[in-house]
């Protein structure tokens, strides 16, 4: 299996569980579209733009050392971050239906407090991905990262959800 193909599987496993956890917790009702279009956002686009974003960040910024990581997860935390949240509201909701002007509404209501809850988020799992950048492997970043963003998908499957 292409390492594309790999990772992409594994964002999309990542984001439906994280989706579906946050309904488990927060819902009286489980929506199976709802964390399906969730995977499917992984699985199409996150994904993939997850794994050229580290190998371009690999090539551009060698993990060679503390200073290159730092920078790498800054460019992932901020820049990546904010373009895999508002994925998230656009995808998802044209998955689930919704129009156009429902979607801007949201985003241009919900997109800075999903983007600082996420940035939280990341605050906390940045020593774990800090690791992952530094020692490990980028053919093994994706995963590493997909790991900790069971939590962080579930942020933004919260906050991308709550006003549908």
């Amino acid at each position: 299996m292409s390492p594309l193909l790999t990772k992409s599987l594994t964002s999309s496993l990542i984001s439906f569980l994280g989706d579906f956890l946050v309904q488990s917790l927060t819902s009286q009702s489980y929506s199976l579209k709802r964390s399906i279009s969730f995977g499917l956002e992984a699985l199409f686009i996150s994904g993939p733009i997850m794994h050229y974003t580290y190998e371009f960040l690999e090539k551009k910024i060698p993990s060679d050392n503390k200073w290159n990581v730092g920078l790498q997860l800054i460019i992932d935390c901020v820049i990546m971050d904010a373009v895999y949240i508002m994925s998230s509201f656009w995808v998802t909701g044209l998955i689930q239906g919704l129009t156009y002007n429902t979607i801007l509404k949201q985003v241009k209501r919900d997109f800075l407090g999903t983007f600082r809850a996420c940035a939280m988020g990341s605050l906390g799992v940045g020593p774990v991905e800090f690791f992952f950048f530094r020692f490990g492997n980028v053919k093994w970043r994706c995963l590493g990262v997909n790991l900790t963003d069971v939590a962080w998908n579930g942020v933004v499957s919260f906050w991308v959800s709550k006003g549908r």
